[in-house]
């Protein structure tokens, strides 16, 4: 592994150990569908309001940040916008 590689792969697990400080959010299913050859996950939130979507796309420049740095923060943006029917998130893994 070259030494840009390792610095990607060690931002990516710091940034991963950030899903273990608080939980995800109560009452958000989240589930993994694959679009177009693309790993999408969503986050469902119970009894939603309407059939409005959220689409999050994570930035992070294809090196920092993941789908479990980041579940927990989406799954609250899901729960918080509990009037849309799914919040549709896509990482560049």
């Amino acid at each position: 592994m070259s030494v840009n590689n390792q610095i990607i792969e060690d931002n990516r697990n710091l940034y991963d150990s950030i899903d273990n400080t608080y939980p995800s959010a109560e009452r958000v299913s989240i589930t993994t569908e694959v679009i177009n050859n693309i790993k999408c996950h969503w986050f469902e939130p119970e009894n939603p309001k309407s059939d409005e979507l959220v689409i999050y796309i994570h930035g992070g420049g294809y090196a920092i940040g993941s789908f479990q740095s980041h579940k927990a923060m989406v799954s609250h943006f899901a729960n918080l916008c509990f009037s849309t029917r799914k919040t549709l998130s896509k990482w560049i893994e």
